[in-house]
Parts: structure tokens; sequence; C-alpha cells
């Protein structure tokens, strides 16, 4: 058996099946919201982490889906208030043959509130895994399940799908982008007929 993985951390596209493979495990992370500001009080909360879904297939070569990345919110600026929501959830559907069936969505992490509060936790459907996402009351914004680690205030959110930051002498940070992660399962048929035509070649009896 071989391995084929793609990841994707941007912009939307279709995803085709190569040769020889048997199966896929696809994973979506959402974006993660950006930092509140609260320069004021220095209560405010870092932005939530995007959600995680994830769906193993039996699928062919040539089997293809779409997959749209939600970008990460932005932290607040200039003033204070609350940080922006992920631009959008990060979807992988569409999809041809045995992928026909396949609907992720990874919900997009909330920004975070001036008051403190943790944002409310982003959600994901679609998948045979589905895990909403972190949030944390104080500064540092979450990391996303399966994901990287919570980060410190004014910093940008862990990829993939961590939230921002707040910022509390400065401005909220803002989140990371959702990511989607294709890792085919390849039979070995395709490289035992390879060798065994550099064999033929080289003149070696099979």
């Amino acid at each position: 058996m071989g391995t084929i993985v793609r990841t994707f951390t941007t912009g939307s596209g279709t995803d085709v099946a190569p040769a020889g493979t048997i199966s896929v495990t696809v994973q979506a992370w959402g974006p993660g919201g950006g930092g509140s500001r609260d320069n004021t009080s220095g209560l405010g909360s870092g932005g939530g982490s995007g959600a995680y879904t994830t769906i193993s297939l039996s699928c062919a070569a040539g089997d293809q889906s779409n997959y749209s990345v939600g970008t990460g919110g932005g932290g607040k600026q200039t003033t204070d208030g609350n940080g922006s929501a992920g631009s959008a959830a990060t979807t992988v559907n569409t999809g041809t043959g045995g992928l026909s069936t396949i609907n992720l969505s990874a919900g997009a992490g909330n920004g975070g509130l001036q008051n403190g509060s943790a944002p409310t936790a982003a959600t994901a459907t679609g998948g045979s895994t589905n895990t909403s996402g972190n949030n944390i009351t104080g500064g540092q914004g979450s990391g996303a399940p399966n994901g990287g680690a919570n980060v410190a205030i004014q910093t940008i959110g862990s990829a993939p799908g961590g939230g921002g930051g707040a910022g509390y002498s400065g401005n909220g940070a803002a989140g990371a982008n959702g990511q989607v992660v294709y890792t085919y399962t390849t039979s070995s048929s395709t490289s035992a007929i390879a060798l065994l035509f550099y064999q033929s070649n080289r003149l070696i009896p099979i």
C-alpha cells in the first residue's frame, strides 16, 4: 500500500483521486475567529477556533470532490470591540464516484468578545467524527481540535483554524485559515507493474 497526501490551506478547487486509489480520508478544519481588543480593562477574549470534521471512504482513481477553505477572521483594530468571525465554513462536497456522498462542513470560529466571555463554539457536520471548535475565556486564541496550540495575546492563530489572541495593549490578532487534507491510500499494483517492466527491459527473467 502507498499513501498520497494533499493539503489545501486557502481558496477553493477540485481534487481528483490519483492512480491506484482504493480509499481516502478527508479532514477539514474551519477558520479561526479574530481576537477582541480591550485596551481599557484588559478583559477581552481571544478568537474561537474553527470546528473539525473527518470521514474515510472507499473510492477509485478519477473520483473527485470540491473543496473550499475558509479564511481566518480579523482581529479588532484601532478601537476596543469584538473580533470578527472566520469568513465561512470550510467545506468538501459535490463529489463523484465513491465520493458522491461526501458533504463535510467545518464551521468558522467566532470572534473574541470585549467583555471577556468565551465566543460561541463553531460546529461541524457530515463526517464520521464531528468536533466543535474550542473556545476559552481570557486573552489567548484557541487552538483547533486536532490542530495547533492556544496562542498568546496579540498573536495570530495557530494553523490550522486557530483563533487569534486578544489585544490588551494593542490590536487583536487574526485567526488562522482553515484547512483540507486528503490522505489517499493506493494499491501496490502500480509500482509492482512498473517493477516488472523494469526487470523485463533489463532482460531479467520473471
